[in-house]
This record gives structure tokens, sequence and C-alpha cells, in this order.
């Protein structure tokens, strides 16, 4: 199969004779690496969290490399292989790019995040905790949820031959791209923003209780401190 995206909304790929759709993309073990690689940025998160990491220029420069340079290099790069006129698909091509194309990319957002987070990246940090970034974040991620729906029933509710020209794409894509919109909107305003607040709320409600735990601790801690030092002194 060849690794281009219009493949993965094939309905025919779904039952082909190797498997390989369901094999390679869809399986456990090749996006298992993808979780392990998640719950490991997770621990680092909180085994360094009040640590910088990024001390010097060398990991700074590391930082930039990681985060953006392979994260752009792993989509540019075997794209223009893919879509060139001499490209043929091969398994030798297509299973390393499917195992590995999405591994490369969480470990370079993993990376981005982490740098975000210890105060590096600049005009791109600035970007990211930017108040309208993060709406946009939240509506490009349910509209790639349910697009993918979208376009397989779309294309279960055809019954008849389809001429296909230039401008026939060109609607088909902008009416994809409309309501794959607004049932992102809807996704997002019924699920992913009450379920973002009421994380929000709990995270704020834990954060002040161990807060006030800590405080409570201090105050103990120093009562017995002055009471000592007056058993001392009596």
């Amino acid at each position: 199969m060849s690794p281009t995206p219009e493949n993965l909304y094939l309905t025919q790929a779904l039952y082909e004779k190797d498997g390989l759709w369901i094999t390679v993309t869809a399986a456990t073990c090749p996006n298992l690496v993808g979780t392990l690689v998640g719950v490991v940025t997770g621990y680092v998160f909180y085994a360094y969290k009040n640590e910088q990491i990024f001390t010097t220029k060398v990991h700074t420069a590391l930082w930039w490399l990681i985060s953006f340079g392979c994260g752009v290099s792993i989509v540019v790069f075997p794209g223009m292989w893919i879509f060139s006129k001499n490209f043929y698909p091969t398994y030798w091509f297509s299973l390393p790019y499917f195992a590995f194309n999405t591994t490369i990319y969480g470990i370079a957002i993993s990376v981005g995040i982490l740098g975000f987070s210890k105060g590096v990246g600049w005009m791109a940090r600035w970007c990211v905790e930017w108040s309208p970034t993060y709406l946009l974040s939240r509506l490009s991620y349910s509209t790639f949820i349910v697009h993918t729906a979208y376009v397989f029933i779309k294309t279960g509710l055809k019954r008849d031959l389809h001429y296909i020209d230039e401008f026939s794409i060109l609607g088909d894509a902008l009416e994809i791209f409309v309501f794959s919109m607004i049932l992102g909107l809807i996704l997002t305003l019924t699920v992913e923003l009450p379920t973002s607040a009421l994380q929000t709320a709990f995270m704020k409600e834990k954060v002040s209780t161990d807060t006030s735990k800590v405080i409570n601790q201090q105050n103990t801690s120093t009562e017995i401190q002055k009471s000592n030092e007056k058993e001392k002194n009596l």
C-alpha cells in the first residue's frame, strides 16, 4: 500500500487480503510506541518539574533540532518522495515509514512541549501561549477526530457514479472542510471545552489543597521549633 493520505480513506483498504491497513495502521503494536513516548514524557515532566533542563546553548540548539528539525523533516522529506513522479510503492519504504513517522513526530512534539514548559522557544513559545491558539488547537483536534468519519459516511452514501474533474474535486474538498469544521466546532463546544474546564477546576482545587497542606506542615514545624527554643531558654 502506498503511504499516501488518500489510502487511509479508501474503504476497500479495510478489507485487503494481506490485511496491511489493519496490521500497520490500526494495530496495537505499531501504535504502542507512541503511548510509551507519552509515558516517558510524563515521567520527565514529573521528575524535572522544579529543575531547569536546558541550561546551555547546546541544550537549546538540540531542542530546536529535535522539536522542529525532526518534526518538519519527517513530514517534508518522505513527502517529497511519496508525491514525486518517480515514486513506486514498496514494502521496504511503506512499512518503515508507517512504523517510524508517528513515533519520530511524537518525540518531536514531546520535546517541544517540554522546552516550552521550561521557557525555551522564543517566538514559537509566544505563538503557542497566545490565547487564540488555545481555541484553534482545540478546534483543529476535534475536527481531526470527526473528519475521517465524515469522509467515510460521505463515501458510503454515494449510490451513483460520480463525475470527477478539477471543479468537482475542489467542491468536495471545500464541502469536507466546511462540514468537518462545523462538526469539530460542535464537538469542541459540547465535549472538549467542558472537559478541559472540569480538569482545570479539579487541578486548581488539588493544587490549592496540596499547597494548604504544605503551609500547615510548615507552620506546625515552625511552632514546634519555637516551643523547643522556649524550653531550652527555660
